[in-house]
């Protein structure tokens, strides 16, 4: 955002693209600062929702890369503020006759409506990247948590509705049109020019991300987070295998041969019941006379319920757990 609004008031001047019988724009870019206000608000809201993403571990601890995640931000940065930048020349550009948007059929924007198209496609193309580089793989190959969903749907529908009713919610019609501080409000023609522009940058920017990683990875530059296509996919399918219908009821263990068992749980009722006799000992050794103090009665240990080791292998554990009452 700061490198666009950075190379914006230096590369172009608008006072160069002023259409005939108008009066003149401005000689450099800008934005207003409550349109700044509502772009940082919105992108906020949904990057502190990332917390609450779907993930898939890997099978050793992760660790910061910062080598790599430079390299990475700082090639869907580039995109990103080349796509605006291209869209900006693209606006101030729209009374031409020979231009892209007149081609498109799009009416020509003062410049008022060229300040909230590059506010709505700044915001989109925020909130978009998000979902760039949340995975090194293309942005599907792992589903979004509903809190991101719903973090993305509501900042894109307050930018969408904002950049077609700017008018009406800021109440700026008694303004005059030739007062450029002001943003006006877009088409809806305009808008949605806007909305497809930012999706196929933003497909875009994910072929970019995920050539990168690969050609890191493939070079050796990077290695210390490597997700190889092979093993996520398989997490992925064990992810998905584990539905309920899987997990037989804890009656289905009641009556059974501890050597009908699965291993994993045998392993684990094992360690559990030599967990609890080493406990009962040391209440034994400690309290010979049985009179144990009030302050130590929760320590009384119990028996592990079938229940108890059938929820253990459900978390995939392999080590012994302890039921404390």
């Amino acid at each position: 955002l700061v490198f666009f609004f950075f190379i914006a008031s230096l590369a172009f001047h608008p006072s160069d693209f002023t259409p005939e019988d108008t009066p003149q724009w401005p000689q450099y870019f800008k934005i207003p600062v409550l349109g700044l206000v509502f772009i940082t608000i919105l992108n906020d809201g949904t990057i502190i929702s990332i917390a609450y993403d779907r993930v898939v571990p890997h099978k050793n601890p992760e660790k910061w890369a910062l080598p790599e995640l430079f390299v990475v931000s700082t090639v869907l940065g580039a995109i990103a503020v080349a796509s605006s930048l291209l869209m900006l020349w693209l606006c101030l550009d729209s009374f031409n006759s020979y231009g892209f948007l007149h081609q498109l059929g799009l009416d020509g924007l003062n410049y008022s409506q060229v300040m909230m198209a590059m506010y709505l496609k700044v915001s989109l193309s925020d909130f978009f990247t998000v979902f760039a580089a949340r995975t090194h793989r293309f942005c599907w190959s792992r589903i979004p948590g509903l809190a991101l969903v719903g973090a993305f749907t509501v900042a894109t529908v307050c930018s969408t509705l904002l950049s077609r009713y700017w008018e009406d919610i800021i109440d700026i019609h008694s303004h005059s049109h030739s007062n450029y501080n002001y943003m006006r409000s877009l088409h809806w023609d305009m808008i949605g020019f806007i909305w497809a522009y930012c999706a196929i940058w933003f497909l875009i920017q994910d072929l970019a991300k995920v050539i990168t990683y690969k050609f890191m990875y493939s070079t050796g530059i990077s290695t210390d987070n490597i997700h190889t296509a092979t093993e996520m996919v398989k997490k992925e399918a064990m992810r998905a295998a584990r539905t309920d219908s899987e997990y037989v009821t804890t009656a289905h263990y009641l009556d059974r041969d501890p050597n009908e068992l699965p291993p994993p749980l045998v392993d684990a009722v094992q360690r559990i019941d030599h967990l609890e006799t080493v406990i009962e000992k040391l209440t034994n050794i400690l309290f010979p006379d049985g009179d144990v103090p009030p302050e130590f009665t929760f320590i009384r240990p119990t028996r592990t319920l079938t229940a108890d080791r059938h929820m253990l292998m459900r978390m995939g554990s392999g080590a012994g757990s302890m039921r404390v009452e």
